[in-house]
């Protein structure tokens, strides 16, 4: 059938295109997964120059300064956020500067709540970013509900240790 819709010569065309297409893949595939080898480590002492005595003309050379580490090239981020829940009057996530502390995430949250217990809270305590303060709660004596109670302790232990007074 397919004598009928091309001549030889268009078969043997299309044949060898697609032929070019299958050799053009196999060898893009073998190319890009094949075993690299692996360049030798450079020899550090080969590398150096033989150190030299300095002539009395010549004045001592500064010695390089080292490269600074990944970990301290990155900067410090400049802002951060912080959320507070519980006994607070506003709850909510809020941006601080770096270096406020866990008494301006209070102060932005509107203050403590009539209720709150913050003798536990460690207001000095610098901001971590990304992290959440739970301001625990206190009931009058015969008010306090033993689930609300539980919830509250539990609560109060996810808080960053960072966050909590030594007392």
């Amino acid at each position: 059938m397919l004598s009928r819709l091309m001549t030889r010569r268009e078969q043997a065309l299309l044949l060898g295109a697609a032929a070019a297409i299958v050799l053009g893949s196999v060898t893009i595939y073998f190319e890009h997964y094949r075993a690299r080898p692996v360049p030798p480590a450079p020899n550090p002492a080969a590398a150096r120059p033989a150190p030299q005595a300095p002539s009395a003309s010549q004045a001592p050379s500064v010695p390089p300064v080292p490269p600074v580490p990944a970990a301290a090239a990155r900067a410090v981020p400049r802002e951060l956020r912080a959320g507070v829940t519980g006994a607070v009057r506003t709850p909510g996530t809020y941006t601080f500067r770096q270096g406020d502390r866990v008494g301006d995430l209070i102060k932005a949250a509107g203050g403590l709540s009539e209720n709150a217990d913050a003798s536990s809270i460690n207001q000095v305590a610098t901001l971590i970013d990304g992290t959440t303060l739970y301001v625990p709660s206190v009931f009058a004596a015969g008010q306090e509900d033993a689930t609300r109670a539980r919830r509250d302790q539990a609560a109060a232990g996810a808080n960053p240790a960072e966050y909590l007074s030594s007392r």
